[in-house]
């Protein structure tokens, strides 16, 4: 007679306990989904730059992203219609605007001049956007592209392309206008050229 609820306190320990360890595990495994959920978004991100820096590198060799080309174009990737998109780049002379954006992104030239080279500094308008659809996916990755060309500290030649690459079209620079997206991930990769 003195053990009535004895039998009911194991249970609640027991129940207690075994909760516990749902919780745990459900805890654990959300975070997992994620940090699973991050790395594909950056790997995607990356991918993404990777494949812009390549077309560029391709148009580079082949003479296409020079300012002193009339014509400058990048061809990269098939869009989302299965044609090969083709971007044509458009220069800015302007020294203090290329000034600019080579200080802000950590980049050294200066603006003396060559006779090879008819410009001092320049620098693409605008960045060049390209993307890059996914089979089964509605929205496809995508990146841009920035040139800056000039002369570096020892007077040499030097082009500098910055691709960043976005894990999804939509929320990104490559689409102007469109809202923030806080799964919005941006890798960078520099390539410096001389």
């Amino acid at each position: 007679m003195n053990n009535r609820g004895y039998t009911l306190l194991i249970s609640v320990i027991v129940s207690s306990i075994v909760l516990s360890i749902a919780v745990f595990i459900v805890t654990a495994a959300r975070k997992q989904a994620i940090l699973s959920s991050v790395a594909s978004d950056s790997t995607l991100a990356i991918y993404a730059a990777d494949s812009a820096i390549q077309c560029a590198v391709e148009a580079y060799n082949k003479g296409n992203i020079d300012p002193s080309n009339p014509n400058p174009v990048i061809l990269c990737g098939i869009d989302k219609d299965g044609n090969v998109q083709s971007k044509t780049l458009s220069y800015s002379n302007d020294r203090n605007l290329a000034d600019t954006y080579a200080t802000a992104n950590g980049i050294s030239l200066n603006t003396s001049n060559s006779s090879s080279y008819p410009y001092a500094i320049s620098s693409t308008d605008n960045s060049v956007n390209f993307t890059f659809p996914q089979t089964g996916v509605d929205d496809g990755t995508c990146a841009t592209i920035t040139v800056v060309d000039g002369y570096n500290s020892s007077n040499k030649h030097m082009t500098v392309i910055d691709a960043r690459g976005y894990n999804m079209f939509t929320y990104s620079p490559c689409d102007p206008g469109s809202a923030y997206n806080p799964r919005l991930v941006e890798r960078q990769i520099r390539l410096t050229l001389y």
